[in-house]
């Protein structure tokens, strides 16, 4: 509950609908073993699977 209601600041309501498996994910979010970057096999074929297709735009300075 104090991870819930504290440190994400959920409202009540959507504290109680929560199901576990959502507040694992935002506590493995909080947690070191998020912060682990991929290793160089698993950026390749992330790179591979998702490739650059070109610059991005923001319109907002339009």
């Amino acid at each position: 509950m104090t991870f819930g209601l504290g440190t994400l600041k959920l409202p009540s309501e959507a504290f109680w609908r929560s199901t576990p498996l959502e507040i694992s994910a935002a506590l493995r979010a909080f947690s070191n073993a998020a912060s682990v970057p991929p290793s160089r096999k698993q950026f390749e074929e992330m790179m591979a699977r998702f490739p650059d297709t070109g610059f991005a735009r923001n319109n907002s300075d339009e």
